[in-house]
């Protein structure tokens, strides 16, 4: 191995070992943080616990006028929420309110004919959190 490649070798297990220690704590040694590179748990636990992010999906987006809509509502808590609808001027149109245990769940909605086209925001609120998500009605 040359010289550059041993000196660049050196460079990524620093940089990697760096990493490591901001998520194992500043008591754990380079050694131990570079000796977890060989361990796929790390990245297993980021991956499972980022699958559990609440997160609102509108499907389809864009809507067409009048028909309908699916809201996918991901790992939201147990609780009571507000769909709302706010067009650009902040008028305010209550499409539903739901009582969700938690998980998953897809709500199938009807979009009232009296809303017009254009760009919208839909929001789902509870006590204890917001989603905002862009909404185009053509």
């Amino acid at each position: 191995m040359s010289g550059h490649n041993k000196r660049k070798g050196l460079i990524m297990k620093r940089f990697f070992a760096f990493i490591l220690l901001a998520f194992c704590g500043a008591s754990a040694s380079a050694q131990t943080a570079t000796a977890d590179l060989a361990k796929p748990i790390l990245a297993t636990s980021m991956v499972s616990s980022a699958a559990k992010i609440p997160n609102v999906v509108i499907n389809p987006n864009p809507v067409v006028q009048g028909k309908t809509f699916n809201l996918e509502l991901q790992n939201l808590e147990k609780g009571k929420y507000s769909v709302l609808l706010f067009d650009k001027d902040g008028r305010k149109y209550i499409i539903d309110i739901l009582n969700l245990e938690s998980g998953n769940s897809t709500q199938q909605f009807d979009l009232p004919k009296e809303i017009a086209s254009g760009t919208y925001i839909l929001q789902v609120v509870s006590k204890s959190a917001r989603f905002s998500r862009k909404m185009i009605i053509e």
